[in-house]
C-alpha cells in the first residue's frame, strides 16, 4: 500500500547513511512502544482523572476536555471570553494537576499575564549578571518559558511585536531563538513545550495583522461562555454578518469526484512529516536523558514509565505515539472508507462555506479527529464524533458562529445522506 512505502521512506530518511548512530536503536524502540500501546486500565485511569477535574468546576466539562485534547495532541490551545468566566484559572489547575501525578519525571508550569509594555526578558528571563562579572563574561539568560511544559499566558493579545516573533518558533518549532543572543544551536535552543495555553479578553484585534501568523499557531480556540449566561440572557449583540445569517445546508453528501483521493493525498505528505518529527524528537530526549536524568523532557521519559505506574502525562504522551501506528496511517491514507479521517475532513472541508482554513490546520485537524476517537467516546459533552473538534478552529466570532452551524448539520445530516 502507499501509505507504508511512505513509512518506509520516512524511517529510511530518519537512518541517513550514517547507520550506527543510535537512530536505529530509537527507531526499533518507536516500534515496540507502538506495540505496548494504552490498555483498558490507562484508559479508565484517564478518565477517572478527567472526571476528578471535571467536578472540581461548575459546569466546565467541556472547557477541561478540550486541555487534555490540546496536551494529548501536544498543540495549543486558547480561550477567549470575558473577565471572570475562569479561562486562565482552569488552565493552571489542570496543567498543575497533570504535574502533580508526574512524580517521578517533573513537569515545569510557566504562568504570566501580558501587558502592552511586556518585554521580551520577561518571558526568556533575565541576563545573568554572575556570568557577566566572571573574567570571561558570558550573555546568558536565567530561563524561564525556555523550561516550561506548560506555559500558560494571560492576555496573549497583549504582547508586543518583538515578543510574538519570539513565541513563534516557540511553538511551532520548539526552539527558542533568543534575539539577544548572536549563536543559535539546536540542541540549547529545543525547549520542552508540550502545550502552550493562552487566554484573552478580547478577540483578535482587527488592526493588528501580526497576530494572524501566531494565531494559526493554535489548533484550539475556544470561547468561554459564563455559567450564568442562561439566566442572564446572551451577552453578544449587534448584528449578524450576512454570512453568519445565511443558513448552512453541509449534510456531508457526495463529495466532488477526486476530492477525497486529493486531502487523502495531502494528508499523506503531511503525516510524514509529522512523524519523522516525532522520531527526531524522540531521539533528541532520549540522547539529553542518557547524558543528564534531569534534562528538560517532555516525551521520552513519560512514554517510558512502566505500565502499572503511567503518569497522566505518560499516558497522554502515549495517545501522541499512537498517532502514527498503521491504523492511524491506514485512516488518513484509506478515502474509500466513509469512517477514514481522510473522508471526514474532506466532508468537513466542502461544507465550509468561505472560511479560509490553512493547510497547516487541516493537519491539525486530523491530529485532533485521530486523538479525539483513543481518548473519548461517543457521549463525551461536546467531542462525542469526528466533527465535533472542527468546531474550535474559527479564529473570529464570524468563523466561530459559522463553524457551530456546519458541524451541527454534519454530525445530524438530513436522512438520505452520508456523512
Amino acid at each position: 500500500m502507499e501509505w507504508k512505502a511512505e513509512k518506509k521512506r520516512v524511517e529510511d530518511s530518519f537512518l541517513g547513511p550514517q547507520r550506527d548512530n543510535g537512530r536505529r536503536a530509537v527507531l526499533e524502540e518507536l516500534r515496540k512502544i507502538m506495540a505496548d500501546m494504552l490498555t483498558d486500565e490507562d484508559l479508565k485511569k484517564f478518565r477517572k482523572f478527567q472526571n476528578s477535574l471535571s467536578e472540581s468546576f461548575f459546569e466546565m466539562d467541556l472547557e477541561v476536555s478540550l486541555i487534555l485534547l490540546a496536551v494529548a495532541c501536544r498543540e495549543h490551545i486558547i480561550f477567549l471570553g470575558g473577565t471572570g468566566v475562569n479561562k486562565t484559572g482552569s488552565m493552571i489547575y489542570v496543567s498543575n494537576e497533570i504535574r502533580r501525578t508526574c512524580t517521578s519525571n517533573p513537569v515545569q508550569v510557566f504562568q504570566t499575564c501580558l501587558h502592552p509594555y511586556t518585554q521580551v526578558s520577561e518571558i526568556l528571563g533575565p541576563f545573568d549578571i554572575r556570568k557577566l562579572m566572571h573574567a570571561n563574561p558570558q550573555l546568558v539568560r536565567i530561563p524561564r518559558i525556555q523550561l516550561a511544559h506548560f506555559p500558560v499566558i494571560d492576555e496573549f493579545f497583549c504582547a508586543i511585536s518583538a515578543l510574538l516573533n519570539t513565541l513563534l518558533p516557540i511553538m511551532n518549532e520548539r526552539r527558542c531563538f533568543d534575539p539577544s543572543l548572536a549563536y543559535h544551536d539546536e540542541e540549547t535552543d529545543f525547549v520542552p513545550l508540550v502545550s502552550l495555553m493562552a487566554a484573552s479578553n478580547e478577540r483578535q484585534p482587527g488592526h493588528r495583522k501580526e497576530l494572524t501568523a501566531i494565531v494559526d499557531r493554535f489548533a484550539l480556540i475556544h470561547e468561554v461562555r459564563s455559567v450564568l449566561e442562561p439566566w442572564l440572557g446572551s451577552a453578544s449583540g449587534g448584528e449578524r454578518s450576512k454570512q453568519t445569517r445565511v443558513a448552512t445546508d453541509a449534510s456531508g453528501g457526495r463529495l466532488d469526484e477526486g476530492y477525497d483521493r486529493k486531502i487523502s493525498g495531502f494528508l499523506l505528505k503531511a503525516w510524514s512529516i509529522e512523524y519523522e518529527n516525532a522520531l527526531r524528537t524522540l531521539a533528541r530526549e532520549k540522547s539529553r536523558c542518557k547524558e543528564n536524568a534531569k534534562s528538560a523532557c517532555s516525551l521520552y521519559p513519560y512514554i517510558m514509565e512502566p505500565r502499572g505506574s503511567r503518569s497522566i502525562l505518560g499516558i497522554l504522551g502515549k495517545v501522541y505515539i499512537s498517532l502514527f501506528d498503521d491504523h492511524a496511517w491506514e485512516s488518513l491514507a484509506n478515502y474509500e472508507n466513509e469512517g477514514s479521517i481522510s473522508r471526514r475532513i474532506a466532508h468537513f472541508l466542502q461544507a465550509v462555506p468561505g472560511i479560509d482554513v490553512s493547510p497547516r490546520r487541516v493537519v491539525k485537524i486530523a491530529k485532533l479527529m485521530l486523538c479525539r476517537r483513543k481518548l473519548f467516546s461517543s457521549d463525551s459533552p461536546g467531542l462525542g464524533t469526528d466533527f465535533s473538534v472542527c468546531r474550535y478552529m474559527g479564529k473570529t466570532d464570524e468563523e466561530r458562529e459559522v463553524l457551530a452551524r456546519v458541524v451541527s448539520n454534519l454530525e445530524n445530516p438530513p436522512k438520505g445522506s452520508r456523512a
